[in-house]
C-alpha cells in the first residue's frame, strides 16, 4: 500500500552557531513511499539535495524498512526560498517510511487533543527519536521540529530548549535583499529563547540587511518581520495582509506533520501506555 504524508514548511526566527529558532507555514510538501526494485532510495517528482538524501537514508534505517523505496514528491514550497524545502521533504519521506513499515494508528491523550502514532514490528516510532536521528549537517534542527510538530521551536545542537503554538497569522513572503548577517545575531535568538519571538524576528531582520523591507511592511500593517534564507516574512493579522504585496501569501501553521490515510486503530491513553510497556515515548 502506496502511503503519502504532508508536512509544512519553515522560516527562520533567529539563527547562530547551532542555536536555532523557526517555525511553521502553511506551504505543504506531500510525499509517498512507494516499494520497488532493489535496496536504496530513489526519488520522483523534484530534485532534492544531498542532505535530503542523507536524511531519508538514515530514516529508512531508523525505522529498518527493507527493498528499494521511491518517494514520489509533490512539493509546494519554492525551491532555494530559504522557507525549510529540504526539512520538510525530509519530515514528509519519514512519515511516509514509518506509515509503509507499519500500522498508522490515533492516539487520543483527551477529549479534544488527539496526535498520530506509529507502531512497527519493534514498537511505536518516537517521533521525537526519529527527528533527532535524520538530521544531518547543513539541515536546521529547529526547522524539522517545526516542519513535524507544527508551532515554533528553539533549539541548542539537538536539544530542544523552548517549544509551543503561535497566533493563526497571516504569512506574506518577499524576496530577500539582504546582505551578510552581522555578528551579533545570538541577541536575537536569545529573545526567541526568552519567547519574545516577534522581537526576536525583528532583530534578526535587522541584522540581516532587511531594515528597509521590514520598515515598509510594519508600516503596512505587519506584527513583525522574519528574515528567512532567501525570503523576507511577513507577519499580519487580519485584513492587513491586502496591503502587503508579495509572491506568497500563506499562514503560520500549528498542525503536526501526518499520514494522509484512516488510522487502523484509535487508542485511548491507558490502553497506548500499556502496549507501550517499558519503551520510552515523548510528547511534543
Amino acid at each position: 500500500m502506496t502511503s503519502e504524508s504532508v508536512s509544512y514548511a519553515t522560516g527562520t526566527i533567529a539563527s547562530c552557531n547551532g542555536k536555532d529558532s523557526a517555525f511553521a507555514l502553511g506551504l505543504e510538501v506531500r510525499a509517498r513511499a512507494v516499494p520497488c526494485k532493489g535496496k536504496g532510495i530513489s526519488f520522483k517528482g523534484c530534485k532534492v539535495s544531498r542532505e535530503v538524501n542523507k536524511s531519508v537514508e538514515k530514516a529508512k534505517r531508523f525505522l529498518k524498512v527493507k527493498g528499494g523505496i521511491r518517494i514520489e514528491i509533490d512539493n509546494g514550497i519554492p525551491a532555494k526560498s530559504g522557507l525549510g524545502e529540504d526539512e520538510a521533504i525530509a519530515v514528509a519521506a519519514a512519515l511516509s517510511l514509518a506509515a509503509e513499515k507499519g500500522r498508522t494508528m490515533e492516539l487520543q491523550l483527551d477529549k479534544f487533543l488527539r496526535t498520530q502514532v506509529f507502531e512497527t514490528g519493534d514498537g511505536f516510532v518516537n517521533k521525537k527519536d526519529l527527528v533527532e536521528y535524520i538530521h544531518v549537517p547543513g539541515m536546521s534542527f529547529a526547522r524539522l521540529c517545526a516542519s513535524l510538530f507544527g508551532g515554533f521551536f528553539v533549539t541548542e545542537g539537538k536539544k530542544i530548549l523552548r517549544r509551543g503554538e503561535m497566533e493563526n497569522l497571516q504569512a506574506v513572503v518577499l524576496a530577500s535583499k539582504g546582505g551578510n548577517l552581522k555578528p551579533a545575531t545570538d541577541i536575537a535568538w536569545q529573545e526567541a529563547l526568552k519567547g519574545n519571538l516577534y522581537q526576536a524576528m525583528r532583530l534578526n531582520s535587522s541584522l540581516s540587511g532587511n531594515d528597509d523591507v521590514m520598515q515598509k511592511m510594519l508600516g503596512k500593517g505587519a506584527l513583525t518581520v522574519a528574515t528567512s534564507g532567501n525570503s523576507v516574512i511577513g507577519l499580519v493579522r487580519g485584513k492587513k495582509a491586502t496591503k502587503i504585496s508579495g509572491k506568497i501569501k500563506t499562514r503560520i501553521s500549528n498542525i503536526e506533520a501526518r499520514v494522509l490515510q484512516k488510522p487502523r486503530k484509535i487508542l485511548r491513553i491507558n490502553e497506548f501506555m500499556r502496549l507501550k510497556g517499558e519503551q520510552e515515548f515523548y510528547f511534543l
